[in-house]
């Protein structure tokens, strides 16, 4: 990619879930700087038996901090024909409609081959990533062991025998089923090299150096002899036939070797320079061996994947070149350059894709073993994304009390993710006062038809369950407002007993039928957002069942109410607590010759 498109993300490299016929190659997010547009680019890898046709992917795309953003979407590559082994979807950009998005989670919705067979994962597939292939060279350590190596086990041998999940990678780096007893690219049997006896090696090479050695003194004494034998008659006919017929012969055979090689040469770099059979281009140069420079074009090759960041697809190209000039050497530069590149694009305020990159780049670094300063970078990365970390653990509780608590919670699921200290419990623990507050809200502040009933001690009990965890109330401006809507209410709500009251004046009080020792039941609904009643049954003046209605709006403790008598004209009414927690009701009234009364009565809790 050139300065135009900015990368945003990228997920782990080389993912499989065991049955898969495809393995998940790279994925990667990138801004489109000139016209603003979000894409995603793929590349997947056919690691079935048949040629796939087409595959549907499907993406959750993310947002800043790694929550999901909308539904997710599918995306079909069709009309591939892709044969086993051969990468596909890197030419096709998939563009996402939301321009903010900052991630993506990709999965596989099904695979369609050759012959209309279709495959799909489970529901709980996990992908996981491939390991790294270890380069044979730098396991040997020995350029004549090596040499020893592909005499016995093949001359295209570059990486060391690696299984994973039901897979198993060829020391020629082709990817195979547990299943397969022999390479499919290769022909290696399994049991072959799943276990070379590195010591046995060691002396067949020692025996190969001496044998040689001996056989090469013995054809220099030969030789030599065979030179003082003949040297009179070879200088007869030396001068007259030989160098006839052998030249004669020798350029005809060369002739046709060479023009039948100079085709394949030929073919091979069309398809190349066609720019759309690369794989095609790789085998045919492979096949040409050191004619001309066809092993120097698949290094160029694997060198311009390096420079456009398809690092997958240059370690492979540099893995298969062998020992050719320093092609051992630049399959670690490889994943030296990759790691270093996640190191400098990387954005601190993403969350998710920084610890991504963070892991990427020391896993990297860390399997690079002694190459260049990979030691030192990788302990460098560690301790900087441990720091980062922490930095991001001690936001998110930050986060908490300044209310963001969803930010919080996704800030906590990704560390969860990377095993840093309790984020996983932490996260739980959220979801779960969520649940808590969630089941508050739907079952009693949800009203239908205005008016539902509340059982408040059900509330409060809930509320209590929040400080039970492991880690105290996390979400206390979440759970404070109902609290507050409890310690406001609850001293009202119950059954209750009348207590006291004052001197009767023109039988206002009455009307509640309030009568010593007798017990009465407060119910509490809502109506609306803000405003919440308090009801108490009586039997008023006609004798007739009844009810009185006191109003508060929320944020006050004092309910008021009024009803009309048709003897005293309009009485008002409050209901409040008193210092020793019961419920008085006062009537506040006037005569029809203005004189003001005030008559209350007292009530005790008995039961909730």
């Amino acid at each position: 990619m050139d300065e135009r498109f900015f990368r945003l993300f990228a997920q782990p490299t080389n993912l499989y879930c065991a049955g898969s016929p495809v393995i998940i190659v790279s994925g990667e997010l990138y801004k489109d700087n000139q016209t603003g547009g979000i894409f995603a680019q793929c590349v997947f890898r056919n690691a079935a038996r048949l040629p796939i046709k087409a595959l549907t992917a499907r993406f959750q795309p993310l947002d800043t901090t790694g929550a999901p953003l909308g539904c997710p979407g599918e995306y079909q590559y069709l009309d591939l024909m892709a044969p086993r082994d051969v990468f596909f979807g890197q030419e096709s950009p998939v563009f996402l409609p939301d321009s903010t998005t900052r991630g993506f989670k990709l999965s596989i919705g099904r695979v369609v081959f050759a012959d209309n067979s279709v495959w799909t994962p489970d529901e709980d597939a996990a992908w996981e990533q491939l390991p790294m292939p270890e380069p044979l060279a730098a396991k040997l350590g020995d350029a004549e062991l090596m040499r020893q190596y592909a005499l016995k086990y093949g001359a295209d041998s570059a990486v060391t025998y690696a299984e994973f999940k039901d897979l198993w990678r060829c020391n020629c780096g082709a990817i195979n089923h547990e299943d397969e007893p022999a390479c499919f690219r290769c022909g290696k049997e399994r049991a072959a090299i799943a276990s070379p006896d590195l010591e046995a090696l060691k002396s067949e090479r020692d025996e190969r150096l001496k044998h040689e050695a001996e056989m090469a003194e013995k054809a220099r004494a030969e030789a030599e002899e065979r030179k003082k034998a003949s040297v009179k008659k070879a200088k007869k006919l030396a001068k007259i036939i030989t160098p006839i017929v052998i030249l004669l012969i020798a350029g005809a055979i060369y002739l046709g070797w060479y023009m039948n090689k100079s085709d394949e040469y030929d073919a091979a770099l069309a398809l190349l320079e066609a720019g759309e059979e690369e794989e095609e281009a790789v085998e045919a140069f492979t096949a040409l061996g050191s004619f001309k420079d066809s092993r120097q074009q698949i290094y160029n090759l694997a060198a311009a994947k390096l420079e456009d960041g398809y690092c997958a697809e240059a370690a492979e190209l540099f893995t298969g070149l062998g020992d050719y000039e320093d092609s051992a050497d630049q399959v670690n530069n490889v994943w030296y350059t990759k790691a270093d590149r996640l190191l400098a694009g990387i954005d601190k305020s993403v969350t998710v894709s920084t610890l991504s990159d963070y892991d990427e780049a020391y896993e990297l670094f860390s399997g690079l073993g002694d190459y260049s300063d990979s030691a030192e970078r990788a302990a460098a990365v560690q301790a900087e994304a441990e720091e980062y970390k922490q930095d991001v653990y001690d936001e998110c509780f930050e986060l908490i009390e300044s209310g963001n608590v969803e930010t919080a919670k996704n800030y906590f699921k990704a560390l969860g993710e990377f095993g840093y200290k309790d984020s996983a419990e932490i996260f739980e623990e959220i979801e779960r006062q969520e649940d808590v507050l969630d089941l508050i809200h739907d079952n009693y502040f949800t009203y239908k038809d205005k008016r539902v009933p509340m059982h408040l001690p059900d509330i409060q009990e809930a509320l209590n369950s929040l400080e039970t965890g492991n880690y105290g109330l996390l979400l206390e401006s979440d759970a404070q407002p109902y609290q507050n809507f409890i310690d406001m209410y609850l001293p009202f709500y119950g059954k209750f007993e009348l207590v006291d009251s004052s001197p009767i004046v023109y039988n206002a009080i009455k009307i509640f039928d309030a009568t010593p020792n007798k017990t009465y039941e407060f119910t509490q609904y809502g109506e609306g957002n803000d405003r919440y009643y308090l009801e108490i049954e009586y039997y008023g003046a006609n004798t007739e069942l009844d009810s009185m209605e006191f109003v508060c709006t929320y944020g006050y403790t004092n309910f008021s109410g009024e009803t009309s008598s048709d003897i005293y004209g309009e009485v008002n009414y409050s209901l409040t607590l008193t210092d020793e927690g019961n419920v008085r009701i006062t009537a506040n009234f006037e005569d029809d010759y203005g004189n003001e009364y005030t008559q209350w009565i007292e009530f005790a809790k008995v039961e909730e």
